[in-house]
């Protein structure tokens, strides 16, 4: 369940970097940035975070199936 998650919000941090990035190019230079364009970025920040959370859940449980400790 874990790796399917993690695949996911994989797939959904590029498509929601490419799609940013998109609309920072096509953006008029001297206007501010569009509504679209700041809902993209919020959204591929938290998308980022939650990525950073599913890795570090999927390390500590195999960690933890593996019987490893730290240090």
């Amino acid at each position: 369940r874990c790796g399917r998650a993690i695949l996911l919000l994989v797939s959904l941090q590029i498509a929601l970097g490419v799609a940013a990035l998109v609309l920072n190019l096509v953006a008029e230079p001297g206007e501010g940035p569009p509504d679209a364009e700041v809902i993209l970025t919020t959204a591929h920040q938290a998308n980022g975070a939650l990525l950073l959370a599913a890795t570090l859940l999927a390390t500590g449980w195999a960690m933890r199936l593996r019987g490893a400790t730290i240090g």
